[in-house]
Parts: C-alpha cells; sequence; structure tokens
C-alpha cells in the first residue's frame, strides 16, 4: 500500500559522500541546521540525488535523530517532491471504480468530498481523482478499489490537471499516493498517525547544527 505519510524537508544539498552503494549527503535546512540524508539502495532516488549536490530539493523520508551510529539526525529518503505538490483529505462520495485501458493497465476513478471551513462556515467540495496502477495483477490501483467503499476516509497525494472540452474547464487530480484513515484507531493501514495529525509535519526543529565546511569528504557524521 502507498502511504502519503512522511517526514518533509526542504533545502540545499550541499555534500555527497562517498559510499559504495545508495546514497549519503547533507540537506543544509538553513544558514545554521543541516540534516544527513540517505538512500540505502541504488536506483533513480540515488542518481538524481547525486545530480542535485547544489541545488535546492523537496524531499520526503523518515527522519531518525541522533543515536550509536549517528551524530546527526538522518532523513532515510524515499523521494522528492515538485513545486506543484497537491495533498487532499477527504472522504470517497462513491464507490471507486477500477477500470482498464486497451494496454492492460488498470486505473482507478474516484471522487473525494473535502471539507472547508468551520462551524457554520463549513462547506465541501468535490475533486475527481485518478489513480494509475500498471499492467500486473495487484497494483496501487487495484488495491484502492478493492479496499475502498463510499464514506471511506483517506488522504491523497498528487498533482492538478486541467482538461478543456469546448467552453468548459474540468479539474482532475492525478494521485500518486495514498493513505486510509480509519477514525476508530486512530492509526491508518498500520501506521501511527493520528487522525488530527498533519499528514506533511515538516521543518522539524531539530535543535542541530551542522558546518559542513569542517566535515571532510570521507568523514560521514551517520
Amino acid at each position: 500500500m502507498n502511504t502519503v505519510n512522511g517526514d518533509v524537508f526542504a533545502g540545499k544539498i550541499t555534500k555527497a559522500f562517498p559510499v559504495d552503494k545508495g546514497f549519503k549527503g547533507l540537506l543544509q535546512l538553513d544558514e545554521n541546521q543541516a540534516i544527513g540524508v540517505q538512500v540505502s539502495y541504488d536506483g533513480k532516488l540515488k542518481e538524481k540525488l547525486a545530480e542535485s549536490v547544489g541545488e535546492n530539493v523537496i524531499l520526503v523520508g523518515s527522519l531518525s535523530f541522533p543515536g550509536k551510529d549517528q551524530s546527526i539526525p538522518v532523513l532515510e529518503a524515499r523521494g522528492t517532491l515538485g513545486s506543484s505538490l497537491l495533498v487532499k483529505r477527504g472522504r470517497l462520495s462513491k464507490d471507486p471504480e477500477l477500470k482498464y485501458s486497451p494496454q492492460g493497465k488498470a486505473y482507478t476513478q474516484f471522487s473525494m468530498a473535502v471539507n472547508r471551513g468551520y462551524g457554520d462556515n463549513k462547506t465541501s467540495y468535490f475533486i475527481n481523482c485518478t489513480l494509475f496502477g500498471n499492467d500486473r495483477e495487484k497494483n496501487a490501483a487495484t488495491a484502492l478499489a478493492e479496499n475502498a467503499q463510499k464514506g471511506q476516509e483517506i488522504i491523497v497525494k498528487g498533482r492538478l490537471t486541467t482538461n478543456k472540452s469546448g467552453d468548459k474547464t474540468y479539474f482532475n487530480m492525478i494521485v500518486d499516493e495514498f493513505e486510509f484513515i480509519f477514525s476508530g484507531s486512530g492509526k491508518s493501514n498500520g501506521n501511527s498517525t493520528k487522525a488530527e495529525d498533519d499528514p506533511y509535519a515538516a521543518y522539524l526543529d531539530i535543535g542541530t547544527i551542522v558546518d559542513d565546511s569542517g566535515i571532510d569528504d570521507d568523514e560521514i557524521p551517520f
């Protein structure tokens, strides 16, 4: 199951350490604060981070605080976020519908009711969403269609698309990741995210100052 729950940090990758596998580097959050960033496997994410040294990035992952084998907080990165990131929380307004493209790839279409405002000013609006899977029997699209129904509370992450037909404009959200919310337990999909928590609890005050100018290329602080 895809999840959107995680820690999000924006900053500049200022250093990449030489490692045999994956990626290890420093992410400078501001002029006084930096954290470690690592990817423990080879692949597109490792290559993207290696190519982004000296550039600003937005990373999502899981932050761990200094322990036995690390002297600074470290973000185990799961991916990067673009500037068009859209995160919404709401309830399915109808049962999701699983469909297949002519090439046999699964995709699920659904609609979310999202609340806006408070008290007497509370209103709702609807977002049409599409989640693409692949040609495998089990994928994100089939998982959503098989495990959700009308009324299910959900968090989705994706991007907004616009389509025009004649004099009308239609908006749709292409969903990249999703997470079910179960209000009874306050947990979702095995994670400890509470219903009232923001799924992107970002920019934590980690209280650690790192001056990367004093760290040698072969000296990895985590």
